[in-house]
C-alpha cells in the first residue's frame, strides 16, 4: 500500500513537471518568435520597438526557468535523484520569496504610482465620422464620459 502511494506521487510530479517543461517552451518559443518577427508585433500591437524587445526577453527568460524547472522536477522524480529534487525545492522556495517580496513591495508603493492604467485613446477617434457624422460624435461622447 505504501509503495503503491509513493509510485502514484512520483509519476504525478512527472506528469506535472513534464506540462511545466512544455508551457515552458511554448513561452520561450513566442518570445523567440515575437524577436524574429518583430514588425509584425508592433503593427499589431501599436508599441515601440523597444518595449516589444524587452517583453520579448522577459518572455525568453521565463520560459527558460519554466523548462529547467521542469526538467529539474522530472528527472529527479523518475530517478529519484536528491541532489535534483533538492534544487528543485530551492528554486521553487526562491520563486515563493521572489513572489511575497513583489506583492508586499506593491501594496506599499500602490499610492506612489503616478500614470493612471487605464488606457488614453488614440487621436482620430473623437472626429466625427460615418452617416452625418454620428458615429464619431457617440464614440467622442462615450470617451468623454469614462
Amino acid at each position: 500500500m505504501g509503495s503503491a502511494c509513493i509510485k502514484v506521487t512520483k509519476y504525478f510530479l512527472f506528469l506535472f513537471n513534464l506540462l511545466f517543461f512544455v508551457l515552458g517552451a511554448v513561452i520561450l518559443g513566442f518570445g523567440v518568435w515575437i524577436l524574429a518577427d518583430r514588425s509584425s508585433f508592433i503593427s499589431v500591437l501599436q508599441t515601440s520597438s523597444t518595449s516589444l524587445k524587452a517583453g520579448a526577453y522577459v518572455f525568453i527568460g521565463v520560459g527558460g526557468f519554466t523548462m529547467l524547472m521542469g526538467f529539474l522536477g522530472c528527472i529527479g522524480a523518475v530517478n529519484e535523484v536528491r541532489c535534483l529534487l533538492g534544487m528543485y525545492f530551492a528554486f521553487l522556495l526562491l520563486i515563493l520569496i521572489a513572489q511575497v517580496t513583489a506583492g508586499v513591495l506593491f501594496y506599499f508603493n500602490m499610492g506612489k504610482v503616478s500614470t493612471p492604467l487605464v488606457p488614453t485613446p488614440r487621436p482620430g477617434l473623437d472626429q466625427p465620422r460615418g452617416v452625418g457624422g454620428r458615429v464619431g460624435l457617440g464614440m467622442g461622447a462615450r470617451q468623454e464620459a469614462s
